[in-house]
């Protein structure tokens, strides 16, 4: 999609999302200034996710009632989602083993960096947000139906339909 729509280093916006669901890598452009390995544009298919797809727009349900707009992380399947929350992105990441087999679910906490400059990280405990359901926006192309999972208190995941 050549609309020269590009994201460096972050998320798109909620906006962006909902113009545009699908996005992919631009490695072929890395060479272009201010881009790098981290540059998003939005993908050539915007109605259906395909393989190509790197990242899907989608809702996340919060326990406690509340919507919040995300975005669906893809690399063999579901690898995260992160969810728009007051402002800030929020990421789950789902685990699996050595064989690809689905382990658990894990708030991703940035570490590495001093704690005021980390994203916002949420405990799998906190019984406003768990267990939280996500569904992509658009459907996928081996079921031809939205990604749809919940994501349970224990790390555990179950199909929500």
């Amino acid at each position: 999609m050549s609309n020269g729509v590009r994201i460096t280093g972050d998320n798109p916006s909620p906006e962006l999302l909902e113009k545009y669901p699908n996005w992919e890598y631009a490695l072929d452009e890395e060479d272009v200034p201010g881009q790098d390995e981290t540059t998003l544009r939005p993908a050539e298919n915007q109605s259906l996710i395909t393989e190509d797809v790197a990242f899907t727009a989608a809702t996340v349900w919060l326990n406690d009632g509340r919507e919040c707009p995300a975005i669906i992380e893809l690399c063999r399947g579901v690898a995260g989602v992160q969810f728009f929350l007051d402002g800030r992105w929020y990421r789950l990441v789902r685990c699996v083993d050595r064989f690809e087999q689905f382990e658990r679910w894990e708030p991703f906490v940035e570490d590495w960096l001093p704690e005021e400059e980390r994203s916002p990280s949420v405990s799998l405990s906190d019984q406003a947000f768990f267990p939280l359901r996500f569904s992509s926006r658009l459907p996928y192309y081996p079921t031809s139906l939205p990604i749809r999972t919940r994501i349970l208190p224990d790390g555990g995941e179950e199909a929500w339909g």
